[in-house]
């Protein structure tokens, strides 16, 4: 979702729509993110946006974290590492297929980064409950990177607003484009379609051709 855009209404929306009684009462509102988005720009908007803030709470971050590649995402990717070191929540996916070498190394790094974050096993026992209700987010309970985070993020943000007015008093036709999900340049995606059905045995073969040659560079594989 685009923070500065389509979150924003539609998160305003909501609200109107159920203070109208057009859509049953809701007690929180749950925002699935990217893989790969930087956490600062949405954790700034939710707080600070004039028409988000005084109507919501920031009550929790949830983040997952998978148990047998994490260590060399958060080696590769920033957005990794801030994202699990605003987290209020960790999950640890895929603890089934670790060893006992990569579980040990995958905790002590997110216990460095996040220390006050309880890490639950997806495979384990624990509910809705247990992410839920985690208390007013605040960068106090995490390293000290969290609150430069969203310092910088409030520069960017002011900076941008000042851009923005300077444009238009000079040039009406001008427009900034800002992309909050953004992400390394490195970072590339490409879609391929394909009109007829698949033969399953060679898209398994071609999947795990592509894993052994590209594992380590890949970040995203979906499919419709």
């Amino acid at each position: 979702c685009t923070v500065r855009g389509d979150l924003v209404n539609a998160m305003r929306e909501l609200f109107w729509q159920r203070f109208d009684k057009k859509i049953p009462w809701f007690k929180r509102v749950v925002i699935e993110t990217t893989g790969l988005a930087d956490p600062a720009p949405i954790i700034h908007t939710l707080m600070t946006d004039p028409t988000v803030g005084p109507r919501y709470r920031l009550d929790g971050i949830v983040t997952v974290v998978d148990a047998v590649n994490g260590p060399q995402t958060l080696d590769s990717q920033p957005e990794s590492v801030k994202q699990a070191a605003v987290a209020d929540r960790i999950v640890l996916t895929k603890a089934d297929l670790a060893t006992p070498e990569q579980l040990a190394t995958i905790q002590d790094r997110l216990r460095d980064l996040n220390p006050s974050a309880p890490v639950f096993d997806a495979s384990g026992d624990f509910g809705p409950k247990d992410l839920f209700d985690a208390g007013l987010f605040s960068s106090d309970r995490k390293i000290a990177d969290v609150a430069g985070w969203l310092r910088e993020e409030a520069f960017s943000q002011d900076h941008d607003k000042h851009d923005h007015e300077h444009g238009h008093s000079h040039d009406h036709g001008h427009e900034h484009h800002h992309d909050p999900n953004r992400h390394d340049a490195r970072i590339s995606s490409f879609c391929m379609i394909v009109d007829e059905p698949i033969p399953w045995d060679g898209f398994v073969t071609w999947i795990e051709m592509l894993i052994t040659t590209q594992g380590e560079n890949l970040l995203r594989i979906k499919g419709i």
